[in-house]
């Protein structure tokens, strides 16, 4: 006989036979054990972390506890079984008063994943995001490019070679 549960974090399926010991994770699966701060005390996820009670960072972004939010928060976010709200997700659907499809991606345009202010927020798809990505890429390397230029015209003018 195997007993079967729901990861709170990614809602796979964690299962064990009835002969096998009991797990310590008995909320969560393997792959989302690293992700949570390492807190003592049992329901440690949900106690208080470096960012606040019921806060926490997952996959470099912020994540909030349902159980934290109010009413109003909690009719935004979607009905799953994941006992957590990207905060991300949360701001931009309190922003334009609605839940948020599935198919819509909350875009960071500065590609810092924990700067949540509404203006760096924006409404995309996957395609966008992407793009995102490569722009910032390609933009970081341009300025890379241009410091290593500016270090070889000072280092050349001090008549010290310049090594890579």
């Amino acid at each position: 006989m195997k007993t079967t549960r729901r990861c709170v974090i990614c809602g796979t399926e964690i299962s064990r036979a009835h002969y096998q010991r009991t797990p310590e994770r008995t909320v969560y699966s393997r792959k989302c054990a690293g992700a949570l701060p390492k807190l003592a005390g049992p329901n440690r996820k949900w106690k208080t972390t470096e960012f606040g009670g019921g806060r926490w960072k997952l996959g470099g972004y912020y994540a909030l506890a349902k159980s934290t939010l109010t009413p109003d928060e909690l009719a935004l976010v979607p009905e799953d079984d994941l006992h957590y709200v990207l905060e991300h997700r949360l701001i931009m659907a309190k922003h334009i008063e609605r839940r948020l499809e599935t198919i819509e991606v909350v875009r960071h345009l500065n590609g810092i994943k924990t700067d949540n202010r509404i203006e760096n927020l924006a409404i995309g798809s996957y395609q966008d995001n992407i793009l995102d990505h490569v722009s910032l890429r390609r933009e970081l390397a341009l300025w890379k490019n241009i410091a290593l230029t500016l270090l070889l015209i000072i280092s050349e003018k001090n008549g010290q070679p310049h090594s890579n």
